[in-house]
Order: structure tokens, then sequence, then C-alpha cells
């Protein structure tokens, strides 16, 4: 699977890398490579809930096998059908 950044200007494949949160700004999704300590975002949120509900889109649509996944918008991530 291959994950594409929200600015859609970064293309990378999700085998050979690291996804996270980023522990000081924890509304920031990051990725970099395995081994490598500096990533770069490729995702930014309302909130560390709403990053960390991205989080479980991503796993999950590895899991199923999908070939991309676009990390969505602010607007979007923050509409989970939940209530706040």
């Amino acid at each position: 699977m291959r994950i594409i950044s929200q600015d859609k200007m970064t293309d990378t494949p999700y085998d050979g890398a690291v996804v996270y949160i980023n522990r000081k700004m924890d509304n920031h999704i990051y990725i970099g490579n395995i081994g490598d300590e500096i990533g770069f975002p490729i995702g930014i949120y309302n909130s560390k809930e709403d990053a960390i509900y991205v989080m479980k889109l991503i796993r999950e649509s590895f899991l199923l096998d999908c070939s991309y996944f676009f990390m969505p918008d602010a607007e979007r991530s923050d509409k989970r059908g939940e209530q706040k």
C-alpha cells in the first residue's frame, strides 16, 4: 500500500515506512523511513483524537489490502459519526 499526503505531494510505500503521531504536536501524523530518526508531516488534524482516528483508518486500509491511502483533510477526519 502507498500513503499519499494531504497536500498530494508525497507518495510513500507503507511497508517500508514508519507512520506515527508526533509526540510534541500530537495532531500531526508523520512518516519516515525505518531506522531514520527524522520524518516529515503527511497530515495535520484538528485534535489528537482525530489523528488517532486517521491512524486507525491507515491500519484498516492496510489490512484490507488497499493499494493507496489518501490522507484525509482535517475537516473530513473530524466527522467520525461520534458525538463530541
